[in-house]
């Protein structure tokens, strides 16, 4: 990449540092298997063998040994799961519109469980109890206000939490395992490291966890950090939102359960041995910041302790299943020398964004990070060739994938001998994108030795008409990325500041940037341009031009539909005239006025589903990269109800002609099947096959045609129940039939030529 910035000469930009793998060569493509399938793979290939620790150690080590081709060890068993309770008052609720609700539902490893009746007005509690899980998890209860009142069933389930592992008292334990079976194992030269050493876990403590642990030690561990924190008790009290109560000391703060996520929940701090309620203002209360903190430092305390242990007894690369949101990925713990990724999808673009979070977290680290695909779920032969998929991996960074073994892989043993061992030469580049910009930017190779690939820092998508695509970023050092949707020319772009902003491109070439007043005039392509220097994005001319045009147009439709709209023509006009000031500001303002009118005279309908009036279960969640930055979100580890949850829609009806209707959605895997789409009596599923994929995981449904008379309509979409779900819902579109939706952005109205 090359830059440039006035009166400076061309410097090589250090978006990301190049790095080198750090790891003995292992086979471009393997397998993995179990321990009883070894013989069955042929001695030359490499392989992954994954079996549960076994403090007497591993006898079949020895086989591994006598082969030819290298091997991995994986521990398959989960680590231990943390006890405590779960704190997910959007998914565990009944409604109890009449003051009484009947609960009869499982709770997996769940021991007891906290119920609680809450009045919707004022979210007061006005029953409560503890109950009793049998073996499988069931509860059973009849909460009853005694009177006419509109409640909420809450639950809080109470057990082993197989989305937090246990690094407290549980974790002492695995530890002594793991360690026992390496230490009593036959490993010898040709094992190439260790995969899991934490266990297969679905999750670790984040700053979006919602789970206290009962464990003793972790109490111990947040008094610490409260004392050392607050360093006077009464600060503390006022910091978790408690007003004048009868705690004593930083012992009893450090056993309160907040019993609020989010907007949802009730408002108090829960005492689970003294069994009280502690009102709070759960609006300034840093319960759950304290809370998280520790859990977060416990697991890279202990994650760390643990490694040290494993290549004292065995000096061997170590490598995790990578898990996104956790710092345990980001590098800092120096004893971990990889992520391992899973990676599905019947595409090689699918495949390639189903590991891009973990190639991107392993890219960034300080020291070389090795990037294994241990679990490569593919179809070879159907549409996929999997040399071209191993090469593609291979360009993001990826040093070996391995495939299940099995009868559908075996015959892909020929084609890994052939393909011989992983390149060694040095990393990729990384490009970032915030994940909010999925569409219009990808995960791929571009050129100079770069891959584009989301980052963690925040950012969004820039609306910048047909010509034109761009994002902002921001990691702690801002940049936008500029590009043309095709071909390349040399482009004005307003910003307030141009003297401070540098260029820099992917391949070298001159951009040939050029002050010019009210911004700088450069050669913009197909390839992203990167510009710094100002968190505020310059704005192509061209894109302010053609807003200004189709705005001008919708004018004139609304004039001759007679449906015109002075307050959106009025705030439009103020933005243009605030160019010259504000470019970004106000190219902004135009474009959100611009939709305005667009929606105002089209035939069709868009509505958000976050605006839904009745939400049973789930709750309002943000979503950058969203049509509106906010999504419906439904998450039912559990089920509470065999009745259908239906969330209610007001869908304006423009045109009786047939139209056909859309759902915008995350539904990852077959989690369609689950959901359909009601209007006046008509039923209709989701198609299994989305289209138009964008930001996080959403994209397009097809749900079918009707036929509708104009006016508002009750659209309900409607969700079976079913134990694991979590879905997301961002905008519903009705058009007439031919209308095709393209990811968060309405369609274009039709407008009269000039």
């Amino acid at each position: 990449m090359s830059s440039w910035a006035p009166g400076s000469p061309w410097r090589s930009s250090t978006l990301h540092a190049e790095s080198k793998l750090g790891a003995a060569p292992i086979a471009s493509l393997g397998f993995r298997c179990s321990p009883s399938q070894v013989s069955e793979i042929p001695g030359s290939l490499d392989i992954i063998v994954s079996a549960t620790p076994d403090p007497k150690g591993w006898d079949w080590v020895g086989t591994l040994e006598a082969r030819e081709g290298s091997y991995l060890l994986e521990l398959a068993a989960a680590g231990p799961a943390a006890f405590g309770c779960t704190i997910e008052p959007q998914s565990y609720r009944l409604d109890a519109p009449r003051g009484t609700a009947e609960l009869a539902c499982r709770l997996p490893g769940a021991k007891q469980a906290l119920a609680v009746l809450a009045d919707k007005r004022d979210g007061s509690i006005v029953w409560h109890q503890i109950l009793d899980a049998d073996p499988e998890g069931m509860v059973t209860a009849v909460a009853d206000a005694r009177g006419p009142l509109d409640c909420v069933l809450l639950v809080y389930p109470i057990g082993e939490s197989r989305a937090t592992p246990d690094f407290w008292e549980g974790f002492d334990a695995h530890r002594d395992t793991v360690l026992a079976t390496l230490r009593r194992s036959a490993i010898g030269s040709r094992c190439r490291g260790l995969i899991n050493p934490l266990g297969r876990n679905p999750s670790y403590p984040t700053d979006q966890t919602f789970f206290v642990p009962f464990s003793s030690l972790f109490r111990m561990e947040l008094e610490t950090h409260l004392r050392e924190t607050y360093k006077n008790f009464t600060t503390a009290q006022r910091a978790w939102g408690l007003g004048a109560s009868e705690l004593e000391d930083f012992r009893d703060l450090a056993r309160l359960v907040p019993l609020w996520s989010g907007k949802r929940g009730v408002q108090v701090l829960w005492d689970p041995e003294k069994r009280k309620f502690w009102p709070c203002s759960i609006g300034q209360s840093r319960a759950w910041a304290d809370i998280r903190a520790v859990m977060r430092h416990a697991a890279i305390r202990r994650t760390s302790a643990l490694l040290a242990a494993i290549k004292a007894v065995r000096d061997l690369p170590v490598l995790q299943e990578h898990v996104g949101g956790s710092d345990l990925f980001a590098g800092e713990i120096q004893e971990l020398d990889g992520l391992c990724l899973e990676a599905s999808g019947a595409t090689v673009g699918q495949v390639a964004r189903s590991i891009a979070l973990g190639v991107s977290a392993g890219l960034r680290w300080r020291k070389p990070a090795w990037l294994l695909v241990d679990r490569l779920q593919v179809r070879p032969g159907e549409g996929l060739d999997l040399r071209t998929l191993v090469q593609e991996l291979e360009a993001l960074g990826v040093r070996g994938a391995f495939l299940p073994w099995g009868s559908e892989n075996k015959s892909c043993a020929d084609l890994a001998r052939s393909m011989g061992a992983a390149p060694t030469a040095s990393m990729p580049k990384v490009l970032p994108f915030p994940v909010a910009a999925f569409e219009p930017a990808q995960v791929q190779g571009l050129p100079g030795g770069w891959v584009w690939l989301p980052g963690p820092g925040v950012g969004r998508r820039l609306d910048l008409g047909n010509q034109y695509k761009g994002y902002v970023y921001d990691d702690g050092s801002p940049l936008t990325c500029l590009w043309r949707s095709a071909g390349s020319e040399r482009v004005r772009l307003r910003h307030s500041s141009a003297k401070e902003l540098t260029f820099e491109t992917l391949d070298g070439t001159d951009p040939r940037p050029r002050l010019v007043k009210g911004g700088v005039e450069v050669t913009l392509s197909e390839l992203p341009l990167v510009i710094r220097g100002s968190s505020e994005p310059p704005i192509p001319e061209p894109a302010i031009e053609e807003t200004v045009a189709r705005f001008d147009q919708l004018v004139k439709l609304g004039e001759q539909l007679k449906r015109v709209a002075p307050s959106e023509t009025f705030a439009f006009r103020q933005a243009v005239a605030a160019l010259e000031r504000t470019p970004a500001y106000a190219y902004e303002e135009m474009r959100t006025r611009f939709w305005r009118m667009n929606l105002l005279l089209a035939t069709y309908s868009w509505v958000e589903a976050e605006s839904a009036k009745t939400l049973p279960v789930g709750e309002v969640a943000p979503s950058p990269g969203s049509s509106c930055g906010a999504v419906l979100r439904v998450s039912m580890p559990a089920v509470l109800t065999a009745e259908a949850l239906a969330a209610s829609i007001a869908l304006p009806v423009r045109t009786e002609v047939d139209q056909e209707l859309w759902v915008a959605a995350r539904l990852p895997g077959d989690q369609a099947r689950f959901v359909s789409v009601v209007v006046q009596g008509q039923r209709m599923q989701l198609q299994s096959q989305p289209m138009a994929p964008y930001g996080d995981g959403f994209a397009w449904y097809r749900a079918g045609v009707t036929k509708l008379k104009t006016g508002i309509v009750e659209l309900l979409i409607e969700i079976t129940p079913t134990e694991g779900l979590d879905l997301a819902f961002d905008a519903i579109l009705l058009a007439p039939v031919g209308i095709r939706p393209s990811g968060p952005w309405m369609p274009l109205t039709p407008v009269p030529s000039r």
